[in-house]
């Protein structure tokens, strides 16, 4: 029997041996003895123990009749030390005696004691069937994978994103991730615990988590608990908290964990952590790529059809790299298409608000030109007159007599033919200084035009008889 320290953690049932302790009461050494015969079957070592099989006995008897074997060669009577040659000869051997019974077989003898005893065993049995997980089933690892895949594609028909799980043995899946050099996610799957069923809705079987499983070419496997083969793999990896996810990989030529994540965690925290445990430890399974690159392989089949496997995942690394390059060289494009398709327009439009502010100008001149030649035919009051002095605001200025019963227009006519009035323009009489109202109503395509339904008025009905200072205004000034 191999030793192991009391309590160490390295022990490959430690969780095993922690509960036989509590529940019959024993010390370390009779604890790992029963369990290692039970091969971490926690419900039969319990039945061997209560049945009088305590495993050091056991172990010392095994040992006792190897030595004789080896010794002898066959099972022989020991002869006593004082015996001589004549007399084992010479004088038969009683035959051997039976041994006498140990002290708990004699105690169950007795008819009460034994149904006690049954009785006890039988709740024990009971109490720990309730418990759930104290007595797992003894089945296969196959049979347990293959179980855990169909109840859990079964109940978790519905989610948003099935998962790539991957059905073999642990043994196998970590013989293909040692071998693939990827990265092991395994989940340990509760399905009695009050977290489970929103942390696998909400968070693992999510699109956000199966992007990031295939991003990474991770290998996803999970188990039941509550199997024999997932209580095994819980107490190799010491994870007690459920749910639980255990990251693997290789790291220095061996298998290790490298990230744990226990608990109802966030989807946001748990992609996170995922992510930045693989880019930390991506270091490591790129070393060993490249340590077997460079390392001489035999010429044999196995040998060539792994590195045609890892050609083939480079090949397809490098083109996922190169189609995520293609397409924001495509989004690129696009966008500097887009911003040079907005400077054309914008381009367009100046120089369409260009031309018509042009062709609007050479009307104006057309139109002056026009009141040049109406006003200059115009004949000059002799009765009533009105003398009026314009000013323009460069210091230019003109005079022209009119009768208080022309009408304003003609002023403002007079004054727009002047080669040196602005082309947008207002009238003010200086005194009292007002603003006239004198622009025409197709003048608003030119200038300012002040908003009013009544005509325009005559000198006379403005208030101006006799002579008056007009100030002509800039209105883009």
């Amino acid at each position: 029997m191999t030793d192991f320290a009391g309590s160490s953690n390295d022990h490959p049932y430690f969780e095993v041996v922690q509960q036989f302790k509590e529940i019959c009461a024993v010390d370390d050494a009779v604890a790992q003895a029963c369990i290692e015969r039970a091969d971490g079957d926690l419900q039969n070592a319990i039945i061997r123990f209560l049945n009088g099989d305590n495993g050091i006995a056991a172990e010392a008897e095994r040992e006792a009749e190897a030595e004789a074997v080896i010794n002898g060669g066959l099972r022989h009577r020991v002869v006593p030390n004082g015996a001589s040659s004549s007399s084992s000869e010479g004088t038969p051997t009683p035959p051997p005696q039976p041994a006498s019974p140990g002290w708990f077989a004699t105690l169950l003898s007795y008819s009460p004691v034994r149904q006690l005893y049954e009785s006890v065993v039988q709740i024990f049995a009971f109490v720990f069937g309730l418990l759930g997980g104290f007595f797992p089933a003894i089945t296969s690892p196959e049979e347990d994978i293959r179980t855990f895949r169909e109840e859990f594609e079964s109940k978790y028909a519905d989610v948003e994103a099935p998962l790539p799980w991957q059905h073999s043995t642990y043994s196998d899946v970590l013989k293909e991730a040692k071998s693939s050099v990827r990265f092991l996610l395994v989940y340990l799957h509760n399905p009695s615990h009050q977290n489970s069923e929103d942390f696998v809705r909400k968070t693992l079987c999510t699109n956000d988590f199966k992007e990031l499983i295939e991003r990474n070419a991770i290998i996803l496997w999970g188990t039941n608990v509550r199997t024999t083969e997932g209580a095994k793999v819980a107490a190799a990896l010491h994870e007690t908290t459920s749910p639980s996810l255990v990251l693997i990989c290789m790291r220095d030529n061996r298998l290790a964990c490298v990230l744990r994540v226990s608990g109802a965690v966030a989807r946001e925290n748990l992609l996170a952590a995922l992510q930045e445990g693989v880019n930390t430890n991506q270091r490591f399974l790129n070393a060993i790529l490249n340590d077997r690159q460079r390392a001489p392989k035999p010429r044999s089949l196995s040998a060539t059809k792994a590195q045609r496997e890892l050609n083939n995942r480079l090949r397809r690394e490098q083109e996922a790299e190169y189609e995520r390059a293609l397409e924001q060289d495509r989004k690129n494009l696009a966008e500097r298409r887009r911003r040079e398709s907005e400077h054309a327009e914008n381009i367009r439009r100046e120089e369409e608000e260009e031309r018509l502010e042009e062709e609007k100008k050479q009307r104006l001149l057309e139109i002056r030109a026009r009141l040049r030649e109406e006003v200059a035919a115009l004949p000059e009051a002799v009765t009533d007159i009105v003398r009026v002095s314009v000013r323009f605001p460069c210091g230019s200025k003109f005079d022209r007599k009119f009768a208080s019963t022309d009408s304003l227009e003609i002023l403002f006519n007079a004054t727009l033919a002047h080669e040196k009035c602005p082309n947008d323009f207002s009238l003010l009489s200086s005194y009292p200084r007002k603003e006239l109202h004198c622009a025409p109503e197709w003048y608003k395509e030119y200038g300012t035009v002040t908003e009013s339904d009544a005509p325009i008025p005559t000198f006379k009905d403005a208030g101006i008889e006799s002579s008056v200072v007009i100030m002509v205004r800039d209105n883009q000034a």
